[in-house]
C-alpha cells in the first residue's frame, strides 16, 4: 500500500474512527483518534502546540527523565527486579 492508498482511506467518508474495540479506547477512553471531522480538526489544533518541534525536545527533561528517575529510585536497593511486572 502507497502514500496514495492511504491518502485516499484518510479522506474516504466510508472510513472512520468508530472501532469499538479499538485498544486506545479501552485504555484511555475517547482520544482525539476517536473523532473525525471538524471536531478532530479543533481538537488537533489545540493539541498541536504541544507537538511543536521547538517544545518537543524539553519534555526529555521535564517528563521522560523524572519519570525513570522515580522507577530506578523505586528498585535500585533491590537485588532482583522483574521489569515485565
Amino acid at each position: 500500500m502507497g502514500y496514495d492508498a492511504v491518502k485516499t482511506i484518510l479522506n474516504s467518508k466510508i472510513f472512520g474512527v468508530d472501532i469499538p474495540f479499538r485498544a486506545s479506547r479501552q485504555l484511555f477512553g475517547r482520544t482525539i483518534m476517536d473523532v473525525d471531522g471538524e471536531e478532530h480538526k479543533r481538537l488537533r489544533l489545540i493539541m498541536s502546540q504541544a507537538f511543536h518541534p521547538n517544545v518537543v525536545p524539553g519534555y526529555a527533561d521535564q517528563l521522560i527523565k523524572p519519570v525513570i528517575q522515580s522507577v530506578v529510585d523505586s528498585i535500585k536497593h533491590k537485588t532482583q527486579v522483574d521489569f515485565c511486572e
